[in-house]
């Protein structure tokens, strides 16, 4: 049994211009199951953390939906597709001294592997 005392959540990529190229999984299931996610660290106090990624040169934006339930979380932007290597993310996850790292995103065999493979490190 998880003790939510010990649980940190991590949203990667999950924005709506990224989501919307979804071959694998409808970009709705997707935004659904990350907001459904959200909504759960809300009720239970979990602390959450986005990695975003610019694209177009443009600021990113979470998921309109997901932003709603995380609103006031903070956002990482990175240029690799390891979260962990930008130190603000790292230092971040770190702070919140909370073991447990459960990894949301898009991408599973690029981003979510990546940062987990790097939350390892």
């Amino acid at each position: 049994m998880l003790d939510p005392a010990t649980v940190q959540i991590l949203f990667a990529d999950l924005q709506s211009p990224i989501v919307a190229r979804s071959k694998t999984n409808p970009p709705d299931n997707l935004t659904s199951a990350a907001s459904v996610l959200a909504k759960c660290a809300r009720l239970l106090g979990l602390p959450v953390h986005h990695s975003v990624v610019p694209e177009g040169g443009q600021a990113p934006e979470v998921l309109p939906d997901l932003g709603k339930e995380t609103e006031g979380a903070p956002q990482f932007a990175r240029m690799t597709a390891d979260p962990f290597l930008d130190p603000h993310t790292r230092e971040a996850i770190d702070a919140v001294k909370r073991p447990v790292l459960v990894i949301a995103g898009f991408a599973t065999e690029a981003v979510v592997l990546r940062c987990a493979f790097g939350a390892g490190a």
